[in-house]
């Protein structure tokens, strides 16, 4: 799924998604399927193969000089698993490769083996989000040790901006805790013009949703990004 400028609307980047082509039910999202894989303790399996699959893909498609930043969702298992080390030492992507970690499963787990994990991997080159925030109970203690790169304020949390001043106020607040802390805010689950301008104005930075596009194959990505973003020989 597209994420583009605040202010220009231009893309940025992409935010990698996992779907399942069923032979039966069609094209399910991760709602149908992910906590079937949760309880066969597959999650990590599935990460390392979406992280697999569209890092060989973009990495064959756009240019070093105007690769745009890919996002990846990752379980907590998979940010522990050895693969993803070996992964990123294998697999070299020429943009921007972030790691997003929900709120509501990472930053409630501190354990110092998480930390020092976080810290191998960003010195391998990874950036850190902090997904969905807003909806679990993580500290600003516990926000200033993980030291991410970027807050994505939950999408729920943006929908009624546009009718409600005590929701205005309430992402203005959480923006200027990204402010504070000197990171990027994204606002994901943008579905309309209003939501779009109100966002703009603010310090966020990058926005995500149906309003810009909804989530589409990769072999749609050419027709979406500038021509000088693609590899000649591609």
């Amino acid at each position: 799924q597209p994420q583009v400028d605040a202010r220009s609307f231009e893309i940025v980047g992409f935010e990698v998604l996992a779907r399942w082509q069923h032979p039966e039910h069609g094209l399910l999202g991760p709602q149908r399927f992910l906590s079937t894989a949760s309880e066969m303790q597959m999650e990590s399996q599935i990460d390392s193969m979406v992280f697999r699959k569209a890092i060989t893909e973009c990495s064959g498609v756009f240019s070093p000089d105007e690769a745009p930043r890919l996002s990846f969702n990752v379980s907590l298992p998979r940010i522990m698993d050895p693969e993803l080390v070996t992964d990123a030492h294998r697999l070299h992507y020429p943009g921007v490769v972030s790691l997003e970690l929900l709120e509501t499963i990472f930053l409630e787990e501190e354990s110092e083996e998480v930390m020092m994990r976080i810290d191998t991997l960003r010195d391998l080159g990874f950036d850190f989000q902090v997904d969905d925030f807003g909806s679990g109970r993580a500290s600003i203690i516990a926000l200033q040790r993980l030291a991410p790169d970027r807050l994505k304020i939950d999408g729920r949390l943006v929908s009624p901006i546009a009718e409600s001043e005590a929701a205005r106020q309430l992402v203005l607040s959480i923006i200027d805790i990204g402010k504070s802390l000197g990171v990027g805010v994204t606002a994901e689950g943008v579905e309309t013009k209003d939501q779009a301008i109100f966002l703009s104005e603010t310090y966020c930075d990058v926005l995500q949703g149906y309003y810009f596009s909804r989530p589409v194959p990769f072999s749609e990505i050419r027709t979406m990004v500038p021509t000088s973003w693609i590899r000649k020989s591609a």
